[in-house]
């Protein structure tokens, strides 16, 4: 199995995520499919990254150069979509009322929704987040793309998410399904004929040699820049705690010099070259703000889930 992920995650450069597991808080046991080569492994945090999940796996030690990759992410008390084959225990509605699901979800949805904690909550959270880089790379290889007309249509976001049980019927995934019943399409939009012409020019005339790629290094470089310790982890969340609203944020005021940091090889000489054009180019923000808007719009309401059920 661990050969298999990490075929996937390293041979096929597709980001991977997997739970630590639930055993905790004794210290030293991981979800070994979470240490595969490539992986990303995922503990659970709070809501706002301040305190690990009690029964969090919790790694013996984490240096932050293993070939797999340990982060935290929203994992205790997230709201989802409740199977309708499983009945609600008493703890779960009394973790609904404590939190007052009513006034998120609608009291006509409730039926339809759980509050639950755990680091398999926390791993499809993570991978939520790679939705709006995804999206920012694929826009830039069409803005700079000199063929490419004003009018983009960007390839869809596709989450795979193995689970033990997986309601297909359910509400939430009406319109997001990526199989046979696919809804949505890519994320259309107009770009301005300035901002793609001094795009072209700035990344393309500066003698930059980027490749605009979305693969599981990218992936790992832009959660480094974002992760932010979790007080008194002591290296349960290994490089640190990991939000949508964080990711935002970053690809908000990202400028040209951010997307060298993130997608050029640390270990290229040219990369200090690059840095000094861009920065006497002026280093400009690298999107406008109806583009970033367009793309959270789009990655919290309709990206694509691929469920794949383990039985």
């Amino acid at each position: 199995m661990r050969r298999a992920i990490s075929a996937i995650s390293v041979g096929l450069n597709i980001p991977v995520f997997m739970a630590v597991g639930n055993d905790g808080p004794a210290v030293g046991f991981v979800n070994p499919w979470a240490k595969a080569p490539g992986v990303f492994a995922v503990t659970a945090a709070d809501r706002d990254g301040s305190t690990i999940f009690n029964h969090a796996n919790r790694p013996k030690a984490y240096a932050g150069t293993e070939d797999w990759h340990l982060f935290a992410a929203w994992g205790v008390n997230t709201v989802g979509a409740l199977d309708r084959r499983v009945e609600k225990s008493s703890e779960m509605l009394e973790v609904e009322k404590r939190i007052d699901l009513p006034a998120l979800v609608g009291e006509e949805n409730v039926d339809f929704y759980s509050v639950r904690s755990g680091t398999s909550f926390a791993s499809p959270n993570l991978l939520a987040v790679v939705c709006p880089l995804h999206q920012v790379i694929e826009h830039l290889a069409q803005t700079v793309d000199a063929t490419h007309a004003l009018s983009l249509t960007l390839r869809p976001f596709i989450r795979a998410i193995v689970d033990t049980s997986i309601d297909e019927e359910h509400p939430i995934f009406r319109f997001r399904l990526a199989d046979k019943r696919q809804k949505h399409s890519g994320l259309e939009y107009q770009i301005d004929p300035q901002y793609k012409q001094e795009l072209y020019k700035i990344i393309n005339g500066t003698g930059i040699d980027l490749k605009l790629r979305f693969d599981t290094e990218v992936a790992y470089r832009f959660f480094k820049r974002i992760a932010r310790p979790v007080p008194g982890a002591e290296g349960a969340d290994g490089h640190g705690f990991v939000s949508f609203e964080d990711g935002m944020a970053f690809i908000r005021a990202a400028r040209v010099s951010d997307l060298i940091d993130i997608l050029a090889d640390p270990d290229n000489p040219e990369v200090p070259v690059w840095h000094k054009g861009i920065v006497k180019a002026g280093d400009p923000v690298l999107l406008p703000l109806k583009v970033t808007t367009a793309i959270e719009s789009y990655c919290l309401q309709h990206d694509l889930v691929l469920p794949l059920s383990l039985y």
